[in-house]
């Protein structure tokens, strides 16, 4: 968690009108990545997820976040929350540091 920046200069998701994916809590990865692919190709490139991935948990969780893209089996069975939980983050963590909020 020391990744994490918690600055008073810090952008919040929470705090923006950047572009944030809209999931429910039980939402797996392969939920995740179809809300992706829905995007158009303009709004895809203002999600900045990757960056904000890399940023805010670091490379470790970062590649393991995208080796979810080529595993479709596991991305299917994986929930988004369950990944970040089983590494210390909260829904809350994810919620301001990704573009990506749960209902």
């Amino acid at each position: 968690m020391e990744n994490l920046r918690n600055t008073a200069n810090n952008e919040k998701y929470e705090d923006t009108e950047d572009v944030v994916i809209k999931l429910p809590v039980n939402a797996t990865f392969a939920d995740l990545f179809k809300e992706i692919e829905d995007l158009d190709d303009e709004t895809k490139e203002q999600l900045y997820l990757e960056e904000e991935l890399m940023d805010n948990f670091g490379e470790e969780i970062a590649l393991a976040f995208a080796e979810f893209e080529f595993e479709t089996d596991i991305a299917a069975k994986t929930v988004v929350l369950d990944f970040f939980a089983q590494a210390g983050y909260s829904k809350e963590d994810v919620g301001i540091y990704l573009p990506i909020k749960f209902k």
